[in-house]
């Protein structure tokens, strides 16, 4: 029941994205930004690095796990299951980085605001790596990364 909320939201923005995204795609964009932000701010703003990581591991985990769930429950074209797909993988590599797996050096404490700052401006650069995000893909991020917090 937990995440039957969840993806029932994801069902209703997946059907409304087309209508939201043609209305405001600077709307969406912008949201995406601030949510990104917001999670850099999360961070800044914990106390101890035990906090800051916990912040950035559910960060990358939820959205991982939330993509994966979009891409087999929700309609949506090839090319947003690929950017959704690749999307996915960067929040997977960040987790690896942060936790030293798949040959990364642990991210160390004093570095755990840099590396929330370092996710922020590679998502938001995330168009010059091939990555390119309809509205429907962006609603579905930005969703999962509100659901978060």
């Amino acid at each position: 029941m937990k995440k039957l909320f969840p993806v029932l939201g994801l069902a209703l923005f997946s059907v409304m994205s087309p209508l939201w995204a043609d209305a405001g795609g600077g709307m969406i964009e912008s949201r995406f930004h601030a949510a990104l932000n917001n999670i850099v701010q999360e961070v800044q703003a914990a106390k101890t690095p035990l906090e800051k990581r916990e912040i950035l591991h559910r960060t990358a985990v939820h959205v991982a796990q939330g993509v994966e769930q979009a891409k087999l429950v929700l309609t949506l074209n090839d090319a947003d299951v690929i950017s959704l797909g690749a999307v996915q993988k960067k929040f997977e590599t960040y987790q690896a980085e942060l936790d030293g797996k798949n040959g990364f050096t642990p991210v160390a404490d004093a570095d755990l605001n840099n590396f929330a700052v370092y996710m922020q401006q590679d998502m938001e650069q995330a168009g010059g790596e091939g990555i390119y995000l309809s509205g429907g893909a962006l609603i579905i991020i930005v969703l999962l990364l509100i659901l978060i917090f």
